[in-house]
């Protein structure tokens, strides 16, 4: 089974069998080129005249060949507006160490004063976000749910309460027994 690796490779199709999806692999390339033609339009200046290619002639016992000496590649050119170029220059520029550091200074303390107001407009946005919050009416649901948290708590205070009351009586009863018991036994040690 033949896959392309390669976009640019040149292989005779033939000795693999059609391979699939050929024309759409045909039409992506073309699309490709198309649009590498109008970036490189837009980025490299046009020569004025045509180039004129340079060849080598290399002579051998039974061969004699002209080869295309191939061209450098040129870095593309860029198109950059003055106020890019300024800041470059700008920055280009070879400025005393004192000058620098004065710089990183100034700089560090805009910084620290960006975030600092970055800090207190979030912490009025968050006191603001809570006074909110506390003073918001509650939806239908909320209130439901408040109301029966409410009843839940008071249902178990009262059932403590309760419980605190029996435990106190059981106590003054347990009390009450254990003094008529011993009572009843110092009466029928003395009879």
């Amino acid at each position: 089974r033949y896959r392309t690796v390669n976009a640019q490779s040149e292989v005779d199709e033939t000795l693999f069998g059609a391979p699939h999806r050929l024309e759409a692999a045909a039409k992506m390339r073309s699309e490709r080129q198309q649009n590498e033609e109008k970036s490189n339009e837009n980025l490299i200046a046009k020569p004025i005249h045509p180039v004129k290619k340079q060849f080598v002639r290399h002579i051998t016992k039974d061969l004699i060949r002209d080869i295309i000496v191939r061209e450098e590649p040129t870095s593309s050119s860029i198109v950059i507006d003055n106020g890019t170029y300024e800041r470059l220059a700008h920055a280009a520029r070879n400025r005393p160490k004192e000058v620098r550091e004065n710089d990183l200074r100034q700089s560090k303390r805009f910084r620290e004063s960006v975030d600092a107001e970055l800090d207190r407009r979030k912490k009025t946005i968050q006191e603001f976000d809570q006074q909110r919050r506390k003073n918001a009416p509650l939806d239908e649901i909320e209130q439901e749910a408040k109301d029966e948290a409410e009843y839940m708590l008071k249902r178990a205070n009262d059932l403590r309460q309760e419980q605190e009351d029996e435990v106190k009586h059981l106590n003054e009863v347990r009390f009450q027994t254990n003094l008529k018991v011993s009572f009843e036994k110092t009466n029928s040690s003395f009879s």
